[in-house]
């Protein structure tokens, strides 16, 4: 498999030892949002520990950043699709680099044009 964009949801459900369809382990390259960063470090109640293990867990991956083009296909989501703005920055920076979306929450992605899910 190569490189797979990981929602947010996927990266919680490692970090918390949750099993998903695919294992972490047979991803080589996983990149995650620079949204899904913030939405990370944003989760109230973390302890020390499990912040460590967030912190841990981002520098293993690839972070892609939220640039001209991401922010352009966003806004252009935005136009046909009523969803959090985060979710369709994450929707577009797998667009955009031309990558599957891993996530446990398909519904919230389906049908937006140009983007190929990977139910986790």
């Amino acid at each position: 498999m190569s490189t797979v964009l990981l929602d947010t949801n996927v990266v919680i459900a490692i970090i918390n030892g949750i099993e998903t369809s695919i294992n972490p382990l047979d991803i080589p390259s996983a990149a995650i949002s620079a949204i899904t960063v913030m939405e990370l470090f944003a989760l109230a109640g973390m302890s020390d520990s499990e912040t460590a293990n967030v912190e841990l867990f981002v520098n293993k991956c690839l972070v892609l950043p939220v640039d001209a083009k991401v922010a352009r296909r966003a806004g252009v989501l935005s136009k046909i699709r009523r969803q959090g703005k985060p979710d369709l920055l994450i929707a577009a920076t797998a667009i955009e680099n031309r990558l599957p979306l891993l996530t446990r929450n398909t519904k919230d992605f389906r049908k937006i044009p140009g983007l190929v899910l990977m139910p986790a």
